[in-house]
């Protein structure tokens, strides 16, 4: 079983669209409020009510996987005006 296999086995099948893509970073808001940056490891896909979510790995070496929905992730026009939305 390679990675992949093993990612979807994990979170689920992927996303066929999102507006980010696997191994790209962003910056985001973390469910705890705080403002964070990582890399996505996996676009998980829409399950019944339940919408697209990045699984990503943050910055912080210690930090666990974050799941983040598409409205936390910050862009660069509010990162200009503090970058919380």
């Amino acid at each position: 079983m390679n990675d992949l296999e093993k990612l979807e086995k994990t979170y689920g099948p992927t996303a066929p669209y999102s507006e980010h893509k696997r191994s790209e970073r962003i910056h985001y808001v973390s469910a705890e409020g705080e403002r964070r940056s990582g890399e996505i490891i996996w676009v998980q896909a829409a399950t019944g009510a339940i919408g697209v979510k990045y699984v990503v790995a943050p910055d912080d070496p210690n930090g666990f996987l974050d799941f983040v929905v598409p409205g936390d992730v910050v862009t660069q026009d509010e990162e200009g005006s503090n970058g919380i939305r």
